[in-house]
C-alpha cells in the first residue's frame, strides 16, 4: 500500500510539473507538449508549427514557422499562409546550395563529422488588430554546414496585410520620393556607434540603400530593423537590431498605408496587439519607446 500511494504521489508530481510546462500526458502515460494557439482577432488564431526536412548529404532542416487558421474561409489567410512557404522553403533552398558549394570537401570527411542542420523559427508582431490587422514576422535561420570553421545567422521578414490581402515593402510605407532611407541610415547609425567599434562595417552596413534595411518589422511603439551578422559588425558580435520610434518617422510616412491609420488611431490599433518569439523581450527591453508620441 505504502508504495501504491508513493507512486501516486510521483505522478500528480510528474504531472503537474507536465502541465507547467505547457505539456500534457497522453492516454499511455507520455508526455506531448501542447499546441501553442495566439488569438489574432475574431475567429483568426495564429500556431507555431513544426516542418522536419531530410536531404543529402545528412541534411536536416527543422522549421517552426507561423501558421494562421480560421473557422471561415478567407484567402487572404491562405495568401498569407503560402507566403510563409514560399520564404521558408527558399531558405531551405539557400542552404543545401551552400552545402552543395562544399560537396568535394564533405565527400572526404567522416559520418560522424558530416553533419548539415539548419533551423528556422519566427518572431511575430501584429498590431491593428481589431478591424485592419497588420502581422509582421521575422524568420531566423541558424545553421552550421560541415567543414566550415562556424555556425551562421541570417533573417528574412515578411510584413502582411491581412484586411488588404497583401505583402508591405518598406518603401510602400513613407510618401513617394521622400529621404526614409536616409533618415532611417542615419538614427541606425546613432544607435550603433554608441555600442560598435569598426566604424568602417558600420557606416558601410547602414548606408542609406534598400538592400541595407530588407529586415524590418512593424512593432508597436517603432520600426525594428535587424542588419544580420557581419553586416555593421564582425561575426563575433552577432547580428544587431536598432528600433526606431514611430516619433522619427511620422513626417514622412504615408497618408494612404494601414500603418499611418494605425498610428492615428493608436488606442484601437495597439489594444490588442501580440507579440512572440524573441519580439517579447525586445519589446521589454525597450521601456522608453513606450512614452513616446506617435500621432
Amino acid at each position: 500500500m505504502p508504495n501504491i500511494l508513493a507512486l501516486l504521489i510521483m505522478a500528480l508530481l510528474i504531472s503537474s510539473s507536465a502541465l507547467a510546462e505547457d505539456l500534457i500526458i497522453d492516454d499511455n502515460g507520455h508526455a506531448k507538449k501542447l499546441q501553442q494557439v495566439f488569438h489574432i482577432y475574431g475567429d483568426v488564431n495564429l500556431l507555431p508549427t513544426t516542418r522536419i526536412l531530410y536531404d543529402k548529404p545528412r541534411i536536416v532542416t527543422r522549421i517552426v514557422y507561423p501558421k494562421i487558421e480560421s473557422v471561415t474561409q478567407d484567402k487572404h489567410i491562405d495568401d498569407f499562409n503560402d507566403a510563409v512557404t514560399e520564404l521558408t522553403d527558399g531558405l531551405a533552398d539557400d542552404y543545401k546550395k551552400q552545402v552543395a558549394e562544399l560537396k568535394d570537401l564533405q565527400e572526404g570527411m567522416s559520418k560522424a563529422e558530416l553533419h548539415n542542420n539548419l533551423t528556422i523559427d519566427f518572431d511575430s508582431s501584429t498590431v491593428n488588430a481589431n478591424e485592419a490587422p497588420l502581422i509582421s514576422v521575422r524568420f531566423s535561420a541558424q545553421g552550421y554546414i560541415a567543414g566550415n570553421a562556424h555556425p551562421f545567422h541570417t533573417y528574412r521578414v515578411l510584413n502582411y496585410d491581412l484586411d488588404g490581402g497583401a505583402k508591405i515593402e518598406l518603401a510602400d510605407l513613407f510618401i513617394a520620393k521622400s529621404n526614409y532611407l536616409e533618415v532611417l541610415s542615419e538614427y541606425s547609425r546613432n544607435v550603433l556607434s554608441r555600442r560598435l567599434s569598426d566604424k568602417k562595417m558600420l557606416e558601410e552596413g547602414t548606408e542609406p540603400k534598400e538592400e541595407n534595411f530588407k529586415n524590418w518589422n512593424i512593432k508597436p511603439y517603432g520600426l525594428m530593423i535587424t542588419f544580420d551578422e557581419y553586416q555593421v559588425a564582425p561575426y563575433a558580435s552577432g547580428p544587431q537590431t536598432v528600433l526606431i520610434p514611430y516619433s522619427a518617422i511620422k513626417g514622412i510616412l504615408a497618408s494612404d498605408t494601414p500603418l499611418d491609420d494605425c498610428l492615428k488611431h493608436q488606442k484601437r490599433c495597439f489594444r490588442n496587439r501580440l507579440l512572440t518569439g524573441g519580439f517579447v523581450d525586445e519589446a521589454s527591453a525597450a521601456p522608453a519607446i513606450r512614452g513616446i508620441n506617435t500621432a
